[in-house]
């Protein structure tokens, strides 16, 4: 049905996501359909879902699925004021988008998360307008002691005497070792109470609190009258910020393909950015959440792909300032290439075409890969600089190769082991 709606595209289904769903976009706008199957031989058209005897029964994955609309309405149930909620929500989303921290996938915060944050500042606050929420929320998320948790309500553990299959479930560090470890711990309302956040990375939790530190001073310059409420809201420049960066290079032969196989390279980023940030080399990674198209077709003329279809992501490194010799990342890129590979076969989806494509890239060389509209106005100028500089040392015939990746394979598949030097 939805294949055949014209306003339909991008449509695919993740089997074997955590939450398995739908995936497409429906006149542009970004849909998720998550699907359940309930313990009942019927459903009333006014099913209820509030009811927590309604997992009983349930297989884990439904229990996920139904969990999405039960901690919405939780949430919505346990803020004073429903309608300062949303306007500070949607605010909050807005600057979280804008600033590159807003997505789940790959280690940030996804809507959920934003939710309940928000909400505890409702909760606070009950009297406060959206514009004093919003300076609220900088102020008790910039002093906030991670990984304390952000709580709504109590966990309910008497709900596990009658659905003891759930006891699992419920994050609860005291008694399970991994959920010890959350960097970031946001607790959904809802039973099964869990984080919402255990995604999130080293990386990814210093970039948050640093945005956070930053909006809550432009804030403060807006109540002040020295600044206004725009500025919040400014795009992140993310390519002026770092001098390498590692692009991750998504090829697949149609663009049924790409769909499903970029999904897949794009829920691994965030164990790439694990594995990077234990290299002593590396200080910081920073992956921004939005893909690109490459400006050129990456392959070579010979590839048997003609046209492929790319998309790519990009990583800014911030170094180690001790470091004493060149930044070896080899074993980790090679490792996010198997991984990626391995789960493809898995699940039975990988085709012939589909390949990952890790490759260093200078700042100086951002220009080669994305269009002028994806760059920042600063990161042109400097390579617009950078080129004319390389162009007068080609004439010379001494244009240095700053080539980090040996990527092999006419077919545009890494072949051989990803070799990187930084």
């Amino acid at each position: 049905m939805l294949d055949e709606d014209p306003n339909t595209t991008e449509l695919r289904q993740v089997q074997n996501a955590f939450v398995p769903l739908i995936k497409l976009k429906y006149r542009g706008i970004e849909l998720d359909v998550l699907f359940a199957s309930l313990a009942s031989k019927q459903v009333p058209e006014d099913q209820q879902l509030k009811n927590d005897l309604i997992l009983k029964n349930l297989d884990e994955k439904s229990v996920r699925s139904l969990n999405g609309c039960r901690v919405a309405d939780e949430i919505l149930n346990l803020v004073p004021n429903v309608k300062n909620f949303t306007c500070t929500l949607r605010a909050i989303k807005l600057w979280a988008r804008n600033r590159g921290v807003y997505s789940n996938i790959v280690g940030f915060l996804g809507g959920i998360s934003w939710a309940i944050l928000v909400a505890r500042i409702c909760q606070l606050y009950p009297n406060a307008a959206p514009s004093r929420l919003v300076q609220k929320f900088f102020i008790v998320f910039s002093r906030w002691e991670w990984p304390l948790p952000v709580i709504l309500k109590g966990i309910q553990s008497s709900r596990l005497v009658e659905m003891p299959s759930l006891q699992e479930s419920v994050w609860n560090p005291r008694t399970r070792i991994c959920d010890r470890y959350h960097l970031m711990p946001i607790i959904t309302p809802a039973f099964p109470e869990q984080n919402s956040t255990f995604n999130v990375t080293k990386s990814a939790r210093q970039i948050i609190t640093d945005e956070i530190n930053k909006a809550l001073n432009i804030v403060m310059d807006i109540i002040g009258g020295k600044a206004e409420w725009s500025a919040l809201f400014e795009k992140v420049n993310f390519f002026s910020r770092y001098k390498h960066f590692l692009a991750l290079l998504s090829v697949a032969a149609t663009e049924k393909d790409n769909l499903i196989w970029s999904g897949l390279v794009e829920s691994k980023i965030r164990h790439l950015i694990a594995n990077l940030e234990r290299h002593p080399g590396i200080a910081l990674c920073h992956i921004y959440p939005k893909y690109f198209m490459p400006r050129t077709n990456p392959l070579p003329v010979t590839a048997p792909i003609p046209v492929p279809i790319c998309r790519v992501w990009f990583i800014g490194l911030k170094l180690n300032k001790q470091r004493t010799k060149n930044i070896d990342i080899e074993k980790e890129v090679q490792g996010f290439v198997d991984a990626v590979t391995l789960a493809a076969k898995k699940q039975r989806i990988y085709t012939e075409g589909m390949s990952v494509l890790p490759q260093y890239v200078r700042k100086s060389e951002l220009k080669k890969w994305l269009k002028p509209e994806d760059l920042d106005s600063s990161v042109c100028k400097q390579s617009c600089l950078a080129e004319t500089v390389n162009n007068e040392k080609e004439n010379r015939g001494t244009k240095r190769r700053a080539e980090a990746y040996q990527l092999a394979g006419e077919a545009g598949v890494v072949k051989k082991r990803a070799k990187c030097t930084i």
